[in-house]
């Protein structure tokens, strides 16, 4: 993911996003699956956004393979 985030194309929010992710991840240490729990709400606030807006790019995070949306949890 962290080559992922450095050398994509994607929009500038998704890169941030991704970033932030890398960071609460960061927090957990490394293991081969990253589970971070963490409320959409908060993350939305810590980027400035609405929960909803998160939402969509969390969504599209998770189509192109980067991460796993379960219940109260993104995995890496």
């Amino acid at each position: 993911m962290l080559k992922w985030v450095w050398n994509s194309n994607q929009t500038d929010r998704h890169k941030r996003l991704a970033q932030h992710l890398l960071l609460y991840s960061s927090l957990k240490g490394f293991e081969q699956e990253i589970k971070i729990r963490v409320a959409q709400e908060t993350l939305a606030k810590s980027l400035g956004c609405s929960r909803q807006t998160l939402n969509r790019q969390l969504r599209a995070l998770e189509d192109i393979g980067l991460i796993q949306i379960r219940y109260r949890e993104i995995v890496v």
